[in-house]
């Protein structure tokens, strides 16, 4: 690694690393830690918006991983990535327990439909940090407490899987030196507002009175 690209790396983790910190702090890790969602009426609500998410979520993958050509890095992590999710969904839907469908919510999917049309829009390793950094990094903050509060093989699974995956991605950037660092901060910065959005309106549905 030069020492250009293992300082921009550095600037970038300690960006990454900062905005883990703001989303540990958001109104859906609050929700977590007070054990609010332990309410079974709040919980049912929270896993079946959540359903959505993880459904688009493995749109997101796979558009990444069809959006990267050739055999080089990127298209590999990104191929090992959507290896690695693929079906998890499925898991997340057989602890929620059969036959009860996803539950759609306006601002979920838009939100969602950002990260599959930004993986379209951007080049290589801005596909990068977004998969890896962003979703990856704040799945690692919210599988970490979910896991405490809400049953399921889905949570115990990610708790592990996102740390791995987090340090998969800065790995690969630190040896690629063809990313401009003003870049990747705008696509971290729009991606976890974007994803810290969609998890506030998920912590709303899950305690909004119906």
């Amino acid at each position: 690694m030069s020492t250009a690209v293992n300082s921009y790396l550095n600037v970038l983790v300690e960006e990454n690393e900062a905005s883990m910190r703001r989303f540990n702090e958001s109104a859906l890790m609050r929700l977590l830690r007070e054990s609010a969602i332990e309410n079974e009426a709040a919980q049912t609500r929270f896993l079946d918006y959540f359903q959505s998410w993880s459904d688009e979520f493995q749109r997101v993958i796979v558009v990444r991983a069809n959006c990267e050509e050739g055999d080089g890095p990127h298209a590999e992590l990104a191929r090992e990535h959507l290896t690695e999710e693929v079906g998890h969904n499925e898991i997340l839907a057989a602890d929620r327990g059969a036959g009860r469908p996803a539950r759609w919510d306006p601002v979920v999917a838009c939100a969602s439909a950002w990260f599959v049309d930004t993986m379209r829009e951007i080049d290589s390793p801005n596909r990068t940090a977004l998969a890896h950094l962003v979703l990856e990094g704040s799945g690692l903050v919210f599988a970490t407490a979910a896991c405490k509060v809400l049953p399921g093989k889905f949570f115990e699974l990610h708790e592990g899987a996102d740390f791995e995956h987090l340090n998969m991605g800065i790995e690969l950037l630190g040896r690629d030196p063809s990313w401009l660092l003003e870049d990747l901060l705008v696509t971290l910065r729009q991606g976890w507002d974007v994803i810290t959005l969609l998890c506030s309106r998920l912590a709303f549905l899950a305690t909004r009175d119906e």
